[in-house]
């Protein structure tokens, strides 16, 4: 009951978004894209769980928006990889103080990583495709700009994204400096946009037509491409990761098989695609799971992922 409860809280928060988007005005983004100065981050002592935190530093700014980002580290001064945490909501809602994904950064942060958990533009506020993949560019950006303020490692840099942001996570992963999404972002020496490895929880993988979908993401995928009817074949393939799966960073797919948001069979299709081509992508389906099984910490599917994640990475940005 519990899992059915989830999953019709979580319908219910994406067609109230629609509505929502559909009876407002569309927002359109700013011009004037730009990097603000490289701060000079004070990091604060650490608390009780041994974590620094530093939270809503600005990354990017867009007209008059500011995207910003919560910073997570272990208190010391060792050099470790960087992860960007990308939150869910079907581009419509959500953001970085979502609970579920700021456990998971306060998690992976405690396991030895320095933590970037970011915001990116949703639909209505600009956030139309290639835009938001370009906000969690200039995340990566950032980091790598400023790792020896926030002793990150810039040379290991891993992404964790759910639903959406998994969508995202995986963009991260497949397009490294692809002239199509680089963003207009540019924090000095090192502009690379490219990452080693993601985690992606449920994601959406596959936007053409012809691909597994759910009633609710066949309603939002035409605004997340900015065309009233969906877009051209050839758009819905720009915008899928499947189809820049040849040339992937490594890949953690976690899904669950009862998803009825986002298909599972979306994470089969992009490691079937990552591995012909000889990519690593590792794929763990979960027996009679829904849609963001890890909302619950402490369920077992939840807990296996956390294990999956930290021995993900250890094989990927470790040394």
């Amino acid at each position: 009951m519990a899992s059915m409860n989830r999953t019709l809280s979580l319908s219910a928060l994406l067609a109230a978004a629609l509505i929502v988007f559909q009876c407002g005005r569309t927002a359109v983004a700013e011009p004037g894209a730009s990097a603000p100065a490289a701060p000079e981050i004070a990091l604060s002592q650490p608390g009780e769980d041994g974590l620094i935190v530093k939270k809503n530093i600005t990354f990017r700014k867009i007209g008059q928006t500011l995207l910003k980002g919560d910073l997570y580290r272990p208190a010391g001064e060792a050099v470790l990889p960087i992860v960007i945490v990308i939150h869910g909501g079907g581009f419509m809602f959500g953001d970085k103080d979502m609970e579920h994904y700021t456990r998971i950064s306060r998690e992976v942060a405690a396991g030895g990583y320095v933590v970037f958990n970011v915001n990116y533009r949703l639909i209505q506020n600009g956030g139309v495709f290639p835009e938001s993949v370009k906000d969690v560019k200039c995340a990566v950006r950032w980091a790598r700009a400023n790792a020896a303020q926030i002793g990150g490692d810039p040379s290991k840099i891993g992404a964790i994204g759910g639903s959406a942001g998994g969508y995202l996570a995986t963009m991260l992963a497949a397009t490294a400096n692809h002239p199509d999404f680089e963003p207009d972002c540019d924090y000095g020496a090192d502009p690379s946009t490219e990452i080693n490895a993601a985690v992606v929880y449920f994601g959406l993988t596959d936007i053409r037509a012809d691909a597994p979908h759910t009633a609710s993401f066949r309603m939002l995928l035409p605004r997340f491409l900015g065309e009233k009817k969906g877009g051209s074949a050839e758009s819905q393939a720009a915008a899928s990761p499947v189809t820049y799966a040849a040339g992937a960073a490594p890949l953690l797919l976690l899904h669950g098989t009862k998803d009825t948001l986002v298909e599972h069979e979306q994470s089969v299709a992009l490691c079937e695609r990552a591995a012909e081509a000889g990519r690593v992508c590792e794929l763990h389906l979960f027996e009679g799971e829904e849609h963001a099984f890890i909302t619950y910490p402490d369920a077992p599917a939840s807990v296996e992922s956390s294990r999956l994640t930290f021995e993900f990475f250890g094989k990927h940005l470790a040394d």
